[in-house]
């Protein structure tokens, strides 16, 4: 849903806006913003696995403490 809207409101824009290099740089560099945005939020849904990666070792060395 959020794809969709995001497509309305970048065709809304491009339809709208004279056909000029600035506004068509601007655009992408927005598409370009949002969509890494978005991948970065999905990636760091799974923290232990993707592109940016947490390490387990500092959660099991602290559950290694509590246990003891």
């Amino acid at each position: 849903m959020l794809v969709f809207w995001l497509m309305v409101i970048f065709a809304c824009f491009g339809l709208r806006a004279p056909a000029s290099p600035i506004v068509l740089i601007v655009i992408a560099l927005s598409a370009i913003s949002l969509s890494s945005t978005m991948f970065i939020i999905l990636d760091m849904d799974m923290p232990y696995e993707g592109v940016f990666k947490i390490s387990s070792q500092t959660m099991r060395a602290a559950l290694s403490d509590m246990l003891r």
